[in-house]
Order: C-alpha cells, then sequence, then structure tokens
C-alpha cells in the first residue's frame, strides 16, 4: 500500500503529471536492497496505470495475480475496473 500512498500524494498533493510520477515510482523501486512484499505484481499494476485512465489503487488492486488470472472477481461498483480488463461483479448481484 505505501506504493499506492506515493502515487496518490505524488499526484494529488504536488501535482506530478502522471508520467513523472511513473519514473519517479521506477526510480525507487530500482533502489538497492529494496524489497516488495506483497500479493501483487507491481510491473503490471503499474503497466495498467500507465496504459489506462484510472486510478492507481484500482491499477494496484487490477494487478494483482488472481485477478489477472480470471479466479478472483473484483466486487465493486466502481465501473473503472471494466475498462482494465478484468472480471467485476456489483455487489447488489452477489445478494440475490
Amino acid at each position: 500500500m505505501v506504493i499506492s500512498e506515493i502515487v496518490w500524494t505524488l499526484g494529488s498533493y504536488y501535482k506530478f503529471p502522471k508520467k513523472k510520477v511513473l519514473r519517479t515510482i521506477q526510480g525507487i523501486l530500482h533502489l538497492s536492497g529494496l524489497k516488495i512484499v506483497d500479493e501483487y505484481d507491481i510491473n503490471k499494476s503499474l503497466a495498467l496505470y500507465e496504459s489506462h485512465t484510472c486510478k492507481y489503487i484500482d491499477a494496484m488492486i487490477a494487478g494483482m495475480p488472481g485477478v489477472q488470472s480470471g479466479a478472483w472477481n473484483i466486487v465493486s461498483y466502481d465501473k473503472e475496473f471494466d475498462k482494465l480488463g478484468v472480471k467485476r461483479v456489483v455487489p447488489a448481484k452477489l445478494l440475490k
């Protein structure tokens, strides 16, 4: 989640354009000694964020291996997920 907070802060607070945010994150990821410990594919997430008009947090969720493989559905009313090529289920449909 720290990466998503950095992306949000650079884009919202500091008003960095998306390309500058991506360059900054890539620079951070190449720091020696840095180890990413998480259940999502950061490279896939960054690629989705770069190629789509979406929030980084949505790209991060869509970049999770379970979501990418189709094994997991995203349960959300957020239609932005539809442009990311993942399966989305509206919560109300689960209650039927």
